[in-house]
């Protein structure tokens, strides 16, 4: 959810670079990770 709303307040801001681009992948790639073991 916070990775949606950062990319959500940067495109909206009109300050989307590749590099916040990335940090939002990012938080989104941790969020998957935590989700492995509940899920498995």
């Amino acid at each position: 959810m916070a990775a949606i709303t950062y990319l959500l307040l940067t495109m909206r801001s009109r300050r989307l670079t590749p590099a916040r681009l990335a940090v939002a992948a990012g938080f989104s790639a941790v969020f998957a990770l935590g989700l492995i073991p509940i899920l498995a």
